[in-house]
């Protein structure tokens, strides 16, 4: 089964175009509602039974290195009631280290919510929660790595996007 990689940008998806261009790629966009109507019609046209997310993410934890790539394993949208969170896990299903995940509508986001975050080393992004949702409803194989291009509240001129994204292609032209 040939997996369908989406990315929330086209500058997070040229690496892997270039080092791996028989890869099937879609761009989704950026935040949660574009995520998942991009990711909705990228797996109706392409028919794909497997996706993997992929993309840059912040880290909320120092345990997680610039440009290292991690599997996001536990994932949530921020700042939801209790009463309507929900809990997006699987069991990794890479050797990349597991990460738990918010789902935000603005960096630095994380940081207002990160006290619901599980045992696992956390990050920020803004498309996990909402893609694994349709991957979920449409009965697709989901897996979602990102690396790590910045510490949440770096401004965005420190980001490490080519690093990042480089380590990034690296590893999904090896899955």
């Amino acid at each position: 089964m040939q997996r369908l990689f989406l990315f929330p940008t086209q500058e997070e998806a040229q690496t892997l175009q270039r080092l791996s261009p028989q890869s099937p790629c879609r761009i989704i966009g950026v935040g949660m509602a574009q995520a998942a109507a991009g990711a909705a019609r990228a797996i109706v046209e392409c028919g794909a039974q497997s996706v993997v997310l992929c993309g840059v993410a912040g880290a909320m934890s120092e345990q997680l290195l610039l440009g290292q790539v991690v599997e996001v394993v536990e994932d949530r949208v921020a700042g939801l009631p209790e009463r309507f969170s929900h809990v997006y896990s699987s069991e990794p299903q890479t050797n990349y280290q597991a990460v738990a995940s918010l789902t935000v509508s603005h960096t630095e986001d994380g940081y207002l919510y990160s006290d619901t975050a599980p045992a696992y080393p956390l990050i920020e992004q803004m498309e996990g929660a909402a893609v694994c949702a349709v991957a979920e409803q449409l009965g697709v194989e989901f897996l979602h790595l990102r690396a790590i291009s910045n510490r949440v509240g770096d401004p965005f001129p420190k980001w490490e996007l080519s690093r990042a994204c480089e380590a990034l292609a690296e590893a999904l032209s090896k899955l």
